[in-house]
């Protein structure tokens, strides 16, 4: 069998300044004032924010500033920010057809061609993002539900790996309870924006695909760290979420994505925090840090976490286990 290297990852250095704030008992990233708009840095993300700076964001740029709103379409219609784009899950990811079985791309994002291993396909979001009204270097806020839900933060992971230039946030956290606490109205009439022309710029080499996994199994590098993201049922192969042969990459780490979450809601851990539970499984800053589910979903929240805390090698497997728990051409590890 052929040895493939896995490919070079883009460098981004994130170095984000974020301050513990207290909102009742969950504890979330925040900027130092609550009513001052957070700023960007480096290449324009900041990915977690709270309601209020949501709102003074809204008051520094106006109609500049779009809000997606990441929910499925019946969601959208029964409440949503004036002006919010819709774009729900298959907007961004592919319908669920599961890779790894016969005939099927061993792919999530969108890629062009049959090749399981294709670049992301920037024509089909060229043509989504700019029907939408959105612009490669419009400012985001995306809200939905959760951190690592593909009705949450999947846009935000899928913007930069498409290359957005403009500022991304999420607002931390779920339920539009939030977005009305701090003093925004909701509408159930939609606003479309005009559409605009959209150039999305790729990061393919932080898309890794099977033959990428494969080679770092087969051969490890010693600079490069799986992270399996899944619970811990399913990383000892007693949930098999249909999975021929259910189990874990061999050589991975795991900390389930819901452990960065604080104990009393969806709010992210503070950094500190976050930081210690990385260390403790050998996550750290030197390695390249590849990250994988069953879906390529949740995964979504820690990309970002690893970003804003400044980690500069970084990739997901778009595949994940639904790709390589279902072919006989891979090992699999189980308790």
């Amino acid at each position: 069998m052929t040895v493939i290297a896995p490919r070079p990852l883009l460098f981004v250095l994130i170095a984000l300044p974020l301050l513990l704030t207290a909102c009742g008992d969950d504890i979330s990233y925040s900027n130092p004032t609550a009513d001052a708009a957070p700023k960007a840095i480096d290449d324009g993300f900041v990915s977690f924010i709270s309601a209020a700076e949501a709102k003074a964001l809204a008051e520094e740029h106006g109609d500049a500033l779009v809000f997606l709103d990441a929910r499925p379409p019946e969601k959208y219609a029964a409440g949503h920010l004036p002006g919010a784009v819709n774009l729900p899950p298959d907007a961004w990811r592919t319908p669920k057809a599961k890779p790894g079985t016969p005939g099927k791309p061993g792919r999530h994002f969108y890629r062009e061609g049959d090749d399981d291993a294709g670049p992301l396909d920037a024509a089909h979001y060229n043509r989504v993002l700019g029907d939408a009204g959105l612009a490669e270097t419009d400012p985001v806020v995306v809200y939905g539900n959760h951190a690592g839900k593909a009705d949450g933060s999947v846009p935000v992971m899928a913007l930069h790996l498409l290359g957005h230039r403009g500022e991304v946030y999420f607002l931390d956290g779920v339920g539009l309870d939030r977005l009305t606490d701090a003093g925004f109205e909701l509408v159930t009439a939609a606003a479309p924006r005009s559409a605009v022309a959209y150039t999305a710029t790729p990061r393919d080499e932080q898309v890794w695909d099977l033959a990428d996994v494969k080679a770092e199994v087969e051969t490890p590098s010693g600079g490069v760290v799986l992270w399996d993201t899944r619970s811990l049922d399913e990383w000892e192969g007693r949930e098999t979420r249909g999975n021929a042969r259910p189990g874990r990459i061999p050589g991975a780490v795991r900390i389930d994505y819901n452990e960065l979450f604080t104990p009393n809601g969806k709010t992210v851990l503070p950094r500190d925090a976050m930081k210690a539970k990385l260390a403790d499984a050998g996550i750290t800053p030197d390695k390249t840090v590849v990250l994988y589910c069953q879906t390529a979903t949740r995964v979504a929240l820690p990309y970002q976490a690893l970003r804003e805390l400044g980690y500069d090698k970084l990739a997901i497997y778009d595949g994940s286990m639904a790709e390589y728990a279902n072919r006989d051409d891979t090992t699999v590890e189980t308790n």
